[in-house]
């Protein structure tokens, strides 16, 4: 009898972890450069990206308080897909062995977001 509602029992909680998933989102996120996440002090990129969603994008936002980004991007009306592209600047005075970590979030129509994480990491 114990065996039975055991069953029953695994059955809800598998439910309820499936249902707290933000897989059904939709917005998709890849970054085609650079190649490398590592770059020395005063070095500069250009970071280029791709996001497409069913609904539509309808704005990209980029912030990094130490390297001075703070970007803000409204799509009106939204795009199914965007390209984007930013540069960035390591300053010279950034110490060898760091991290900087760059938030990039997106949103979509249905006021869904997806926030992208960008780690790079600060060689000699």
């Amino acid at each position: 009898m114990k065996k039975l509602l055991f069953l029953p029992a695994l059955l809800c909680l598998l439910m309820t972890i499936s249902s707290c998933s933000n897989d059904d989102i939709g917005i998709d996120f890849d970054l085609k450069s650079p190649d490398e996440l590592t770059f020395k002090p005063g070095e500069s990129a250009t970071f280029n990206f791709e996001v497409s969603d069913d609904t539509g994008i309808s704005r990209i936002e980029i912030t990094e308080q130490s390297l001075g980004i703070n970007i803000m991007e409204d799509f009106t009306p939204s795009q199914a897909e965007v390209t984007y592209s930013f540069d960035v600047v390591i300053p010279e005075t950034q110490s060898v062995g760091s991290e900087i970590g760059i938030n990039v979030d997106i949103f979509d129509d249905e006021n869904n977001s997806f926030l992208e994480f960008i780690k790079i990491s600060i060689i000699e």
